[in-house]
């Protein structure tokens, strides 16, 4: 680069990393958020209800009686 001295070259380009390394944690301090939303109450005991009401609807199975004919008796 041309400078007298390698410390000239580092002094320089320090004070610079210096302004970049600021800049940048500048950004990263924009990107959080400032204040945390409320969060909304959650009740310890559920109301309790039907337990059958809690389980998915199933339909019974279906019989093939193809594969039923190919089985040996």
């Amino acid at each position: 680069l041309g400078h007298s001295d390698t410390r000239v070259t580092r002094d320089i380009y320090q004070s610079v990393l210096d302004d970049l390394a600021r800049d940048a944690a500048e950004k990263v301090v924009q990107l959080v958020p400032h204040a945390r939303k409320a969060l909304a109450a959650v009740p310890d005991v559920m109301p309790q209800a039907d337990p059958a009401a809690r389980l998915p609807r199933m339909a019974p199975p279906r019989k093939n009686d193809a594969s039923q004919q190919d089985r040996p008796a």
